[in-house]
């Protein structure tokens, strides 16, 4: 079987066996029911990191998964970034799926555990799709599938805590899509059938004013997605109140998609934006950088502790990101690759240690019955093992030596400076 083959079977596999084990679950309450749905949930995801990775190691600069405008508003499509991405959903997805389902067994009387697995399908689709699709109007569709889906597993207990939470993140996860789509309707002229390779070409032949303002509104957009301060409210106060699997895939995997979109848009739709818009992109990821760090600090909640850290973490891929545009105004096409590398490495190493961690801390909350750290102690008497991979994964979020993030950060900064 040749890799292009394989890939496409396993894209489908992953879209049609992700959204059938989400529709068995719904279909019944019987645990037997639901192992089963997680059983196709998980083969479904399987196939789908498979596919990602097999992409990753051919020479095919893009792939058409399928070409049917009346199944879909344009192809679905896969390149290289794509290819991360959608290994990144599926890897971190199947990881989260296999702890999902006895930790709901656990909480079976705060939770409906077929509306959780149902939803969680559906969120883990929407997220595949954006990534796939080659036209920014499947692009939003699949986006406010994401978000809806997440915003119902926020809420999904039904408490006054977790209800106004998830409506605030309604609000900015709406505001974000506003804007997202007053971008690609500003650069299109109104016209949705437009592929991203033609709204690049449209853009190009936009005044220079226009290009600004349509990258504030991108900026906007998936800077909130993100959580990049001042943009980050919504985050530190949904994260928690979701299930501890779906927080894992909020924070490992959907702020992710933030960074997709925004690098699909200014790698492949805009211009080059002048260096001084650079430098505002970085000055912003640090100052996120520094804002997470300080109030994970003085946080005792170990879910908002995480919840911060990512926006340290989203503001450092974002600064390398910032760095990449400075280097691209400027010429220097070595420190581009560098930045860009770094910034989709750190995504990768952030996916699946902040997943882990908070895995871990919906362990740490069922057999403490809080999460609150200050009530955790003695924890490593109790759950030896467990609380080693708890540190492994605390000196990786730290960008200890030899961690992929010390290596990420500290590669990029021998290169800003050895240029």
């Amino acid at each position: 079987m040749n890799i292009e083959l394989l890939v496409k079977i396993g894209v489908f596999a992953s879209l049609t066996g992700t959204l059938l084990g989400g529709i068995i679950a719904l279909a019944s309450k019987k645990d037997i029911l639901q192992r089963f749905a997680q059983a196709v949930v998980l083969i479904a995801l399987g196939c789908g990191t498979v596919a990602g990775a097999a992409f990753l190691f051919t020479n095919m600069s893009s792939l058409v998964i399928l070409n049917s405008d009346w199944v879909f508003p344009g192809n679905l499509l896969m390149d290289h970034l794509t290819a991360i991405f959608f290994f990144l959903v599926n890897a971190v997805g199947f990881m989260t799926s296999i702890y999902g389902l006895r930790y709901l067994m656990n909480e079976r009387s705060h939770y409906n555990i077929s509306y959780i697995q149902f939803l969680t399908a559906l969120f883990i689709l929407g997220m595949q799709l954006v990534v796939l699709a080659s036209k920014p109007m499947f692009f939003f569709f699949a986006w406010e599938v994401m978000s809806f889906s997440s915003f119902l597993l926020v809420m999904s207990d039904m408490k006054t805590d977790s209800i106004r939470p998830a409506l605030f993140y309604m609000i900015m996860t709406h505001l974000g899509a506003g804007a997202i789509l007053a971008g690609f309707l500003a650069i299109s002229g109104g016209n949705f059938d437009m592929d991203f390779a033609q709204m690049g070409a449209s853009a190009a032949l936009l005044p220079f004013w226009n290009v600004i303002g349509i990258f504030a509104l991108f900026f906007f957009g998936f800077g909130s997605k993100a959580g990049l301060f001042p943009f980050h409210g919504w985050l530190p106060e949904a994260h928690p109140q979701a299930p501890s699997h779906i927080s894992a895939l909020m924070s490992g995997v959907m702020l992710k998609i933030a960074v997709y979109g925004f690098l699909r848009v200014l790698l492949y739709v805009l211009p080059v934006m002048p260096v001084q818009i650079g430098f505002i992109v970085v000055i912003i990821g640090l100052f996120s950088a520094v804002f997470g760090v300080l109030y994970s600090v003085i946080e005792t909640d170990i879910k908002r502790i995480l919840a911060f850290s990512s926006i340290e973490n989203l503001g450092l891929i974002f600064t390398m990101i910032g760095v990449a545009m400075v280097a691209r105004s400027s010429n220097m096409e070595s420190l581009v690759n560098v930045a860009i590398i770094a910034a989709l490495f750190q995504s990768v190493v952030h996916s699946f240690f902040k997943s882990g961690l908070f895995l871990t801390a919906g362990v740490a909350a069922q057999t403490f019955h809080t999460r609150n750290i200050e009530k955790m102690g003695g924890m490593a008497k109790k759950m030896r093992i467990f609380s080693a991979a708890a540190l492994l994964l605390c000196l990786t979020a730290a960008a200890l030596p030899p961690s992929g993030s010390f290596i990420t950060e500290w590669l990029l900064i021998q290169s800003i400076i050895t240029n």
